[in-house]
């Protein structure tokens, strides 16, 4: 059985790692003791992470799910598993443009307005 997480930042978040004080790598490490084994980071418009995560995550049975928090106008969307992601803030027309059968958009809190 899968149990997952698909939003969560950390230290080298553009935006959130001001105050998120864990590394990736910490991260990983309580999503495996809590045993969530389906992991999506999910940085403000960027991916500050690299291929040496997702194998500390595999390593700990983890798998780690691409992924990145876009900024659509004053909204938060979610983009997992996207093969090429839009840059920076973009329009759901970009998004909808990068998207593929195999990619996730969420709205990770839909209430919670930014502007």
């Amino acid at each position: 059985m899968l149990r997952g997480d698909l939003h969560h930042h950390f230290n080298a978040d553009p935006v959130d790692g001001v105050f998120v004080q864990h590394s990736i790598g910490e991260l990983i490490d309580r999503a495996a003791a809590c045993g969530i084994n389906v992991l999506a980071v999910t940085c403000h418009e960027a991916i500050p992470y690299d291929g040496d995560a997702t194998r500390y995550a595999a390593e700990r049975g983890v798998i780690l799910l691409r992924g990145m928090e876009a900024t659509v106008g004053s909204e938060h969307v979610l983009l997992i598993n996207f093969r090429e992601f839009p840059q920076g803030k973009c329009t759901m027309a970009d998004i909808a443009a990068a998207k593929d059968p195999g990619a996730l958009v969420i709205a990770p809190h839909p209430f919670y307005p930014l502007g």
